[in-house]
């Protein structure tokens, strides 16, 4: 994204959703101790928003993380049963990246 602040020009480069997705399963890797829960929060929000054609072109290193992010969250059905649309956006993905 382009944006101006007085007489100065920059580029603000923001993420597709695939790459919201791949960012916050590749945050697990980060120790984070008991915060790190908030990382499977955010990708659970996320989830419901991707597309089966989102998840066209991923690469191997993309679907390893990914495919742990699922596992994470699916080993806290809490976090999942309480955002709408978790559940379906996990299994879309799941099947993705099978």
């Amino acid at each position: 994204m382009r944006v101006r602040h007085g007489e100065r020009f920059g580029t603000i480069r923001r993420p597709n959703h695939l790459s919201a997705l791949v960012a916050k399963a590749a945050a697990l890797s980060i120790p984070d101790g008991v915060r790190g829960a908030r990382h499977i929060v955010d990708f659970c929000n996320l989830v419901p928003l991707i597309g089966r054609r989102d998840l066209v072109g991923l690469v191997p290193k993309d679907r390893q993380r990914l495919r742990l992010m699922v596992a994470k969250a699916d080993a806290h059905p809490e976090i999942v049963l309480g955002i709408d649309g978790a559940g379906e956006g996990l299994t879309r993905v799941a099947l993705a990246i099978a």
